[in-house]
């Protein structure tokens, strides 16, 4: 919370963030087959996105740092997206990845392809 309140820009990234896990979350995914209603949070973050808190002008800045909720070594990517693909892909084993029929993320197969070729490689060593 320390860092949502930290900047417009980091309020506004977090709102943002938590309505598209909303979207997707209504297209489907974690939620009963044919249940219509949307997530319980979708109604906060609408709320939360159209009364915006006054910032002071000074702490009016862009978003410049996403603190990362996973462990050190897995710290090292460019961005937060890839860390946080980084991330997931560490837990292929002991987390349950599903995606719909066909949406695979193009990431996803790019590093099990990756992984794979380095395999081999060290087969071959």
């Amino acid at each position: 919370m320390v860092w949502v309140s930290e900047s417009r820009g980091n309020y506004r990234w977090a709102v943002a963030l938590g309505l598209a896990l909303c979207e997707e979350y209504n297209r489907g995914r974690g939620r009963a087959e044919g249940k219509t209603t949307k997530h319980k949070t979708q109604k906060v973050l609408e709320w939360l996105r159209d009364h915006e808190p006054n910032f002071k002008k000074k702490n009016r800045t862009a978003v410049k740092y996403i603190h990362l909720a996973m462990p050190d070594k897995l710290k090292k990517a460019v961005d937060s997206v890839e860390a946080y693909r980084d991330y997931y892909f560490s837990k292929r084993l002991t987390m349950n990845m599903e995606w719909p029929e066909g949406e695979v993320p193009l990431w996803w197969d790019a590093r099990k392809a990756a992984l794979s070729r380095k395999r081999k490689r060290a087969k071959n060593v």
